[in-house]
């Protein structure tokens, strides 16, 4: 007699899982806890591996019959990152990947006031740039700008690349909180102008003007004394 093989299909159900962050965009020093979460099918087995820019965080997590896992990313420097979990699949269960979350982390600058008239700018890139927002303990909304056609201007906004003067009643130190700025190109007119900084110090040897030749002085800081 001969004896047939037998085969059995084993159908594996698929997986769904989502990766969000408890805070987007998040401030820098802060912990970013982020919660990786399976949707509709539960597997009781197998492991997520947490994915940083496309590289493994930590030690992958086993899965049980828990709904959330929760993982805390720490001391990553300002900027912007795409996290991600992985299922590795199981003898029940098909392979699984979440959406990529794009979480944007803001970087601080602190920021000294002194008593009286102080030369400001906004060196970073903001979600909301006006000064309620970004100076949020000054006693009063507005800057003024200058113009060398029209003269001081009174704004409600600090955009990047421009300078301000702006008076305070009392010393304060004000913390602005957001992307950090690199480079920047500023429209001058002929005159004086109020010009801004970006996040980090510079040699003014590394300013370029276009065209060429065109910067009749040189540049000045204001301290009050």
């Amino acid at each position: 007699s001969t004896s047939s093989a037998v085969y059995i299909s084993i159908q594996k159900s698929p997986v769904s899982l989502t990766v969000q962050s408890d805070e987007n965009p998040i401030i820098f020093g802060k912990p970013l806890v982020c919660t990786a979460k399976f949707v509709g099918v539960q597997p009781e087995v197998g492991y997520l591996q947490v994915k940083l820019n496309d590289v493994d965080y930590g030690e992958p997590l086993p899965v049980d019959s828990m709904n959330d896992y929760i993982f805390t990313i720490s001391d990553l420097p300002a900027g912007k990152y795409v996290i991600y979990a992985i299922y590795c699949g199981s003898q029940n269960y098909e392979p699984g990947i979440s959406n990529l979350l794009e979480q944007e982390i803001l970087y601080g600058v602190v920021v000294k006031m002194e008593r009286g008239w102080n030369l400001i700018s906004n060196p970073l890139v903001v979600i909301n740039d006006s000064i309620s927002s970004i100076l949020q303990r000054s006693a009063n909304p507005f800057a003024y700008s200058y113009d060398p056609e029209f003269g001081y201007i009174q704004e409600m906004v600090l955009e990047t690349g421009k300078g301000y003067w702006k008076k305070f009643s009392s010393n304060l130190d004000c913390i602005i909180r957001g992307s950090i700025l690199t480079i920047d190109t500023v429209e001058l007119k002929p005159g004086w102008n109020l010009i801004g900084s970006i996040s980090v110090p510079i040699g003014v040897s590394s300013i370029t003007a276009v065209p060429s030749g065109i910067i009749a002085s040189g540049f000045y800081s204001y301290e009050q004394g």
